[in-house]
Parts: C-alpha cells; sequence; structure tokens
C-alpha cells in the first residue's frame, strides 16, 4: 500500500492529535516517577542519573529534560529516543496508533446508527455527478495504521460466537483492549474488524489494502453505538471480504466449485461462515446494496467463475426486505440471486421432518456443523 506523505501540515496534526499520558510515555520504555494531573515526571532517557529529572506537560505535550536541558513536544521526543528525524517520528506515532491523521481515514468516528450524524448509510444515494453531467468516480483512500497487531484475536466476543483465533487472524478481527492503544482511539474496548479493499501495485498486480476498521460494542445494551466506522469512510462503496475472495487461493476454489457467491449481512455472520470452512462469502456490512457495492459484486462475478448469489441475511422483516432488494439490485446487472429460504423442511428417515429451529435468527447463530451441512447440500 502506499505511504502517506508526512509533510509539515501532517506532522502537526499528528502532534496536536496525540494525547499525552502514562501510557504514551510507557510505550517509549520510559521510567515514571510521579504523576500529577497537570504533568509527569520521568527518569530521562538521555542521561544516566538516578532521579527523575524530566517533565511533561499533560495538556500542551511539552516536555523538557532539566539534565541534557533539551526539550520539545511528542514528535522531538521520539525522534530523540529511537533516534531518528521528526518525520520518521511522525510515521512511528502513526504506524502505532499512538496518534492520527484524522484527513487520511483517522480517529474521527461517525456512529453508523445516527443519520444525523453521517450521511453515509443513506440508502440508494446517487454518485455526485460533475457539470457535464457524468458521475464523479467515488472511493475510499488506503490508510496506512493497521489495527491488527494490537488485537486479541482470542478474546470472549469471538468465543461466546464460536469463533476461533485462526479466523479471526484470516479476516484480521479481534478485541482491542485500552492497554494496547492511544486513550484517544474511539476503537478501544471493542471489537475491530479490518475493512479492506484491492488495488494494484507498481508492478500491475492486485494485492490488499487497508480501507478502514469497524468497531462492535462490547456492550451487549448499547444499541445507539453497536457499531463505530471512521467518519471518512464511506461504507456504500465497499464490500466486505471482497479481498480474500479475489486474492485468497481457498476462497477462489470454492468459488469455482459452488459457482456461487454468498452474502451476509454482518461482520460476525461472515465469520461464523469462515468458521465452518465457507470462504465465498461477502457482505455489505448491513441489509441493503446500494449501487456502487452491486458493481462491485460484479466485478467479483466477472473476475471469477461465479454464475449466482445466494442472499443469506437475517431471519426477520429486515432480512426479508433486504434479501428482496439485493435481488432487485442485482437483477439490474443481469446477476441471479436467491434468498435463503428460512422455512424449508428437511426429511430424513432417522428424524422424519425438521426445519431450521425458530430460535436461530441469523448466520451467527447456527452451530458450524450445521453450516457445514447446509454447504455439503448446496443451499449455501
Amino acid at each position: 500500500m502506499q505511504k502517506i506523505h508526512l509533510d509539515k501540515e501532517r506532522l502537526r496534526e499528528l502532534r496536536h492529535n496525540c494525547e499525552i499520558d502514562r501510557s504514551f510515555l510507557e510505550q517509549l520504555g520510559i521510567r515514571i516517577a510521579s504523576e500529577t494531573a497537570k504533568e509527569i515526571k520521568f527518569h530521562s532517557p538521555f542521561s544516566s542519573d538516578t532521579k527523575a529529572s524530566a517533565h511533561i506537560d499533560l495538556k500542551d505535550g511539552r516536555w523538557y529534560c532539566f539534565s541534557t536541558r533539551q526539550g520539545g513536544g511528542p514528535i522531538e521526543l521520539v525522534a530523540k529516543i529511537k533516534n531518528i528525524d521528526c518525520y520518521a517520528a511522525g510515521r512511528f506515532l502513526l504506524d502505532t496508533g499512538l496518534s492520527f491523521l484524522a484527513s487520511e481515514g483517522g480517529e474521527i468516528l461517525a456512529d453508523t446508527r445516527n443519520k444525523a450524524q453521517t450521511a453515509l448509510v443513506t440508502k440508494n444515494e446517487e454518485p455526485p455527478r460533475s457539470e457535464g453531467g457524468k458521475k464523479e468516480e467515488q472511493c475510499n483512500k488506503p490508510i496506512r495504521q493497521n489495527l491488527v497487531p494490537l488485537l486479541d484475536m482470542n478474546h470472549s466476543m469471538a468465543n461466546e460466537r464460536g469463533i476461533s483465533p485462526e479466523t479471526c487472524k484470516y479476516l484480521g478481527c479481534g478485541f482491542l483492549s485500552e492497554e494496547k492503544t492511544s486513550p484517544k482511539n474511539k476503537m478501544k474496548n471493542r471489537f475491530v474488524f479490518q475493512l479492506r479493499g484491492i488495488q494494484s501495485n507498481s508492478k500491475g498486480q492486485s494485492e490488499s489494502s487497508i480501507l478502514t476498521h469497524i468497531g462492535r460494542s462490547a456492550i451487549k445494551d448499547e444499541e445507539d453505538a453497536k457499531w463505530l466506522f471512521y467518519g471518512g469512510f464511506q461504507k456504500s462503496l465497499e464490500i466486505f471480504n471482497i479481498d480474500k475472495v479475489l486474492l485468497d487461493v481457498g476462497a477462489r476454489e470454492q468459488i469455482n466449485a459452488t459457482k456461487q457467491l454468498v452474502i451476509v449481512e454482518g461482520a460476525f455472520d461472515l465469520a461464523k461462515c469462515v468458521e465452518a470452512g465457507i470462504k465465498n462469502v461477502v457482505s455489505p456490512l448491513g441489509a441493503w446494496l446500494d449501487p456502487m457495492q452491486s458493481i462491485k459484486l460484479k466485478q467479483i462475478i466477472d473476475k471469477t467463475e461465479a454464475e449466482s448469489v445466494i442472499v443469506f441475511f437475517d431471519r426477520d422483516d429486515a432480512g426479508a426486505r433486504g434479501s428482496q432488494q439485493v435481488i432487485e439490485e442485482l437483477g439490474k446487472l443481469e446477476i441471479e440471486a436467491q434468498a435463503f429460504d428460512w422455512e424449508r423442511s428437511f426429511s430424513s428417515h432417522a428424524r422424519g421432518e425438521r426445519r431450521i429451529p425458530k430460535e436461530i435468527k441469523d448466520p451467527c447463530e447456527f452451530h458450524v456443523e450445521h453450516l457445514s451441512w447446509l454447504r455439503k447440500k448446496g443451499l449455501i
């Protein structure tokens, strides 16, 4: 992925967005001596003095070392400790999540359930047109920030859903604890999924690129902010897991074997399918397919041997309406699609006629063995 060019303006933004506290200093290997509401005194990393001869102001981030008579801001502190220039120090802050660039898809977050805060989930919104009437190209630009190395892939939120660390590693998801990131990172204490797209590298080859991260609240009753996206990210332009279905050998083999693509509503639904060995699966992250997402699905079908789509949405009214909308939207592009039949009966000599239990409302609530059985029967 192309690196973000750090100029003086971006360095100022990184400096401003860096929250100075105990965890910031500890991540730099600094030994703290004492702390008040206004400042932290610490042992200077630039001298061998046994007394704490340096301090940092918690309000403006300015630090000073009395032993060596030098000081500066957070970027200068990183630069001096690591013996690098200010631009390399700024990149370190960006890579480690100690600071962010809101202008590059950073930490400004939007509540995806609150349409007053963001218009990014508006349904059927047409791409803007130029004065000549031609639709302007819309895209989410790749970002440098990568939270995956900080994620706990063996967390209870995954375990409760029957999702293994191996699946979390495959998808790039896990729990982000506040101990692993900056206090300003609003994704802390959330289960985070990395969303990626496809771009061409310098050799003209397709490769995965990070577009954003989304976080699921760990509080079960927190409906108003259940999922958070970074504010600059346009969900309506992307298909979750598109990079895997196009670049992963196992996923491509499944598409070629089944001749179909499976669409589920949410990220956890997708993860449960992958856990069951179903890799030819994608998600629009909602029970709705925007026109630009339809185009992305058409691109997947054109680049693979897929001939049809199974819409495996939730077992509720919203899922039923969404399934019909997806089928109609894909029909405009001459893509064959059908909804998963939740009410279908299954017959066996041993147990007679059986149906999917009413308490199972979405793909994530199936046992892995049941999803595998549905796959063997060609139903998903």
